[in-house]
């Protein structure tokens, strides 16, 4: 399934009708993922799926009905188009009584709010269950991520994003800094304005079952330089390294400064991943991380740069330890899904979610 990125809600002034333009608005391709999936054209699966919600609707007065139906024709149009460009193969769940009712769920949670913000995540959320096994833990998560994310405001949202994407996400993949803070533009940035700062929002979280207070892991700079020092050595002489490493190692000019050589190992978990895969042995993979942390610059310093390149992080930096609780808040299987969700509506979510809970 195709990794998507920040994506706009799609707001209804009225109900969809089938008619000539119907795949005009729609789109050709959407028509055709619904149809071909369902059995049906996109406006009769809209049709027929607002029937799931609209024997709850009926208890309401009928102004509150109006709206009631009309949100979940929009949450609907939201859904099928995303799950559509997402994965279109998920359209076939819909048959399974456990999918139905996660989608009636969501419908009437977004049709009494209103929220776009919410509507995005409970969409979501639906795709991702949409390819789940019913029994795997992902899936029970993702039911339960389905009720409890409505009890929840932005701040709270934003905030299990950045755990999931500052601590909870291992980035092996970048080979520079500028890699580095292309991804946090993308991922945190977007999140870095609207976040829990203080005790009350974190034990309202614990309370529903997201997360717990755990280790701390300290300043971002700290945990960042821990984890992918070779993004932050300022370099050393070629003579410095030992030539059975030489050997086994890519030796490039420092990222920081080009007098100078490092090893081409950016983090410290590619090292690991070298040793456990028989690459190194423990004793090289101990002297490559010593010498990939040599150097460095200070923590000071990280934070200053991280403030110069990411602006937007600047007060999410300072909250990190110091008013927040965000560097010792582990997150349960639900915080994980809600936060992966709340990623994948508002900005990026740097890898599936399979890789933070097993499928």
């Amino acid at each position: 399934m195709a990794e998507g990125s920040g994506w706009k809600w799609r707001k209804t002034s009225k109900r969809q009708r089938a008619g000539k333009n119907s795949q005009q608005i729609q789109g050709e391709r959407i028509e055709y993922h619904v149809h071909n999936h369902t059995g049906l054209s996109m406006e009769d699966a809209i049709d027929l799926y607002a029937r799931l919600s609209r024997a709850d609707a009926q208890r309401y007065t009928e102004a509150a009905f109006t709206k009631i139906d009309q949100r979940v024709d929009e949450f609907l149009v939201n859904y099928f188009e995303r799950q559509s460009s997402v994965d279109p193969d998920g359209l076939s769940s819909l048959e399974d009584p456990f999918m139905q009712r996660s989608l009636r769920d969501a419908q009437i949670e977004f049709a009494t709010s209103g929220s776009e913000d919410l509507g995005q995540v409970l969409v979501d959320l639906l795709v991702q269950l949409s390819n789940r096994e019913r029994s795997s833990l992902s899936a029970i998560a993702l039911r339960d991520a389905i009720q409890i994310v409505p009890k929840l405001k932005q701040e709270h949202l934003n905030t299990l994003s950045v755990i999931v994407a500052l601590r909870c996400t291992i980035y092996n993949a970048w080979n520079s800094f500028h890699e580095m803070y292309g991804s946090l533009s993308e991922t945190v940035a977007p999140l870095a304005n609207e976040y829990s700062d203080g005790g009350l929002g974190y034990r309202h979280m614990q309370g529903l079952g997201l997360g717990w207070f755990g280790m701390s892991e300290g300043e971002v700079s700290a945990m960042f330089l821990a984890r992918y020092p070779g993004l932050f050595t300022k370099g050393i002489n070629f003579g410095d390294i030992p030539t059975d490493i030489a050997n086994k190692v890519r030796i490039i000019p420092a990222l920081r400064d080009e007098r100078k050589v490092q090893l081409a190992i950016t983090s410290q978990g590619s090292v690991d991943a070298h040793v456990e895969e028989g690459n190194f042995t423990d004793e090289q993979g101990r002297r490559i991380s010593a010498i990939i942390r040599t150097n460095l610059m200070s923590e000071l310093e990280v934070k200053e740069e991280f403030e110069r390149r990411v602006p937007a992080m600047r007060s999410l930096l300072h909250a990190w330890r110091h008013t927040s609780n965000m560097h010792e808040f582990d997150l349960t299987s639900t915080g994980f899904a809600i936060g992966h969700a709340n990623l994948q509506a508002k900005s990026k979510a740097p890898v599936p979610l399979n890789v933070y809970i097993p499928q």
